[in-house]
């Protein structure tokens, strides 16, 4: 994972570096950081207060020391933004063996489980939905065994 620490190389970037790199450890997590101090850089990125962090491009930190539990969160991984607020429609499309079919479905069955109502439709005419979630397909909408079951 690749870190980014912002600031003049003072004791509190040291610290930060440190525990960044202890998180990453305890995590078993390997974690890439490299140091900005240039200020110009700084001004640049619109960072005004230091040590700031940046993950994977994203500023996650600004100013002090962060705490273990705040590093921990920000190398772990994290859920798709989709399923946090996800549209009404979701549709998975692209060339064939992409994985589709897994996504689609893994999005499905997880959706459901935090009580949406979903309703999985395939157009592919070899589509092995049937497989994946043990049931027959039809025209009509069917219970997932297992997943939560709704009725419209």
């Amino acid at each position: 994972m690749k870190v980014v620490v912002v600031g003049s190389g003072c004791t509190k970037c040291q610290s930060t570096i440190a525990m960044i790199e202890r998180v990453g450890t305890d995590l078993g997590i390997p974690v890439d950081i490299a140091k900005i101090q240039d200020r110009a850089d700084m001004l640049r990125l619109g960072i005004t207060a230091t040590p700031a962090v940046l993950v994977e491009g994203k500023l996650v930190h600004s100013g002090g020391i962060p705490s273990h539990q705040q590093v921990a969160v920000w190398l772990q991984a994290k859920p798709l933004d989709l399923l946090n607020q996800p549209t009404r429609h979701l549709f998975f499309t692209g060339k064939g063996g992409v994985g589709k079919t897994s996504i689609s479905t893994a999005v499905a069955l997880h959706l459901a489980d935090t009580g949406k109502k979903v309703l999985l439709v395939s157009t592919d005419a070899a589509s092995n939905l049937d497989e994946m979630l043990g049931i027959e397909l039809s025209n009509q909408p069917v219970d997932v065994p297992g997943a939560p079951a709704w009725r419209c």
